[in-house]
């Protein structure tokens, strides 16, 4: 079985022809499910809105689908999510699943008036409990949240094919690709910078210029 509801007259831009449902026809008492006629056939849409409202969910000629806004066409996307929020905490696109009733955040972007994250990939959905984590600032946290003036901060090691670096509070490392050798620059205790190779010193640098190599003072 078939509904029909044609307006043959529907020539205008921008002209609609809408059914509405729910309780009365009033804001937040009801529904709309609209056909907007466009001059341009790639701007012609189905929308479905709380009544009232525009743009809420939004399916264009083409198959687009916009949510929050138009969905319009020029941007070549086949979702387009638009939250149209301002502040910290406001989301644009979250997509989660639940442990126990409490969510566990899979992924987040926030808006990104927000001041805080851009984009997050969560564990389980605590303030940095992210596992990645990119800033406004374009800082990037692994593991944990990028401080200020960081612009890549990782909590752990950070591995590539050709070796990897170690680092804590005064001492930075790495190892080659075997995993077999360890090289570190490190600043003791004495303010003598230090590079060793599998812990044994090769030679140092005081605070004063005073390089030492095997042993052999020079200045």
């Amino acid at each position: 079985t078939d509904m029909y509801l044609i307006n043959t007259g529907q020539t205008t831009d921008g002209r609609t022809t809408s059914i509405t449902f729910g309780k009365d026809n009033g804001n937040n008492d009801s529904g709309m499910l609209r056909y907007v006629a466009k001059t341009d056939q790639a701007d012609r849409s189905i929308e479905l809105n709380h009544y009232g409202h525009t743009g809420q969910f939004t399916i264009l000629n083409g198959g687009e689908v916009g949510i929050g806004n138009s969905g319009s066409s020029t941007t070549n996307a086949k979702l387009h999510i638009h939250s149209g929020l301002e502040g910290a905490s406001d989301v644009a696109l979250l997509i989660s699943d639940f442990n126990n009733d409490a969510t566990t955040y899979a992924m987040k972007i926030e808006d990104e008036d927000g001041g805080g994250e851009l984009f997050s990939l969560k564990s389980d959905g605590g303030e940095g409990s992210g596992k990645v984590d990119m800033r406004l600032t374009g800082n990037v946290g692994i593991g944990g949240i990028p401080a200020v003036g960081i612009k890549l901060h990782v909590d752990g090691k950070a591995y590539t094919t050709q070796g990897y670096l170690t680092a804590n509070n005064k001492q930075i490392g790495w190892r080659n690709a075997a995993d077999s050798a360890n090289h570190d620059w490190i600043l003791n205790a004495s303010d003598v910078l230090q590079y060793r190779s599998g812990g044994s010193e090769l030679f140092s640098i005081t605070d004063s210029g005073l390089v030492t190599v095997t042993n052999v003072a020079d200045t």
